[in-house]
């Protein structure tokens, strides 16, 4: 029991990490023009490799800095620091690029750089400046393409979380109703674990913990995984079913999962994730 104990307090101290996490698709049309450092690094973020981005992203910042590559590298840049636990350096980023980003006037990459910035701010715990932002992007955001409603998932996301944490429980269930909204509308369904993790959330301060074990199991049946292929970006979900094994009793099943995540953690060479 009392390695069980131990092992459920690093899965915690992990989902910490993980509760906020979220990958979003970047818009390739608008950087067709941009240098081959900046497509370099574009790439490597959507690997997760934010470590070996960042380099090519100083290299791309060699252009005017009123130029829109110049300004999407220091989003970029920012949010590349946040998923590599640098936060200090990350928010000098952030300042750097949010006159510049509000001095272009269009949506992109303002909407990114909102949405990254609340990522980043309610990590540290400034929650209701981090509501504004996003609140911010939800009104900018006027298509009705792939893009868009994959941004609105994450908005509603967010906004559901950050009921969850205030315990707004009211608003939290419309916010996830909004949530499965717009990732119904997504023809390539880009859920990511952090839907399921919200989703299973709701159920789990409720009170419903069979739906909440339902709702998490539900990511791996979806996407065809089982736990001997597990990624880090998997260990939020993976740790949460774990949790709710032991608040139901079934701490043979909570071992189980944890020593998973242990496994994959030692794996790729990793103790904990900082990409969200």
């Amino acid at each position: 029991m009392d390695i069980i104990h131990v092992r459920a307090k690093l899965v915690l101290n992990i989902l910490i990490v993980l509760f906020w996490t979220g990958c979003l698709a970047q818009s390739s049309s608008v950087k067709d023009g941009f240098s081959n450092y900046f497509k370099t690094a574009d790439s490597l973020l959507q690997l997760k490799e934010s470590a070996l981005a960042l380099p090519y992203l100083d290299s791309s910042r060699s252009s005017s800095p009123d130029s829109l590559e110049y300004i999407y590298s220091l989003v970029l840049t920012a949010r590349g620091y946040d998923n590599v636990g640098q936060p200090d350096s990350a928010n000098n980023f952030y300042l750097k690029a949010e006159p510049l980003v509000r001095s272009l006037g269009s949506k992109e990459p303002l909407h990114f750089f909102l949405l990254y910035r609340a990522f980043h701010l309610d990590r540290k715990r400034e929650r209701d400046e981090a509501k504004r932002m996003v609140l911010e992007c939800l009104t900018i955001i006027d298509d009705d393409d792939y893009q868009s409603n994959y941004l609105r998932s994450h908005i509603y996301k967010t906004l559901a979380e950050n009921g969850l944490i205030s315990r707004d429980l009211d608003s939290v269930y419309f916010y996830i109703t909004k949530m499965n909204q717009y990732l119904e509308k997504d023809p390539t369904k880009g859920i990511s674990p952090h839907h399921f993790n919200t989703m299973a959330w709701y159920y789990y301060v409720t009170g419903d913990l069979g739906t909440a074990l339902k709702t998490l199991k539900g990511y791996f049946e979806w996407y065809g995984i089982d736990l001997t292929e597990m990624k880090p970006e998997h260990a939020g979900i993976v740790g949460n079913i774990s949790i709710t094994y032991i608040q139901l009793g079934d701490f043979e099943r909570a071992e189980k999962y944890q020593q998973a995540i242990l496994e994959m953690l030692e794996k790729y060479g990793e103790e904990e994730s900082h990409t969200y």
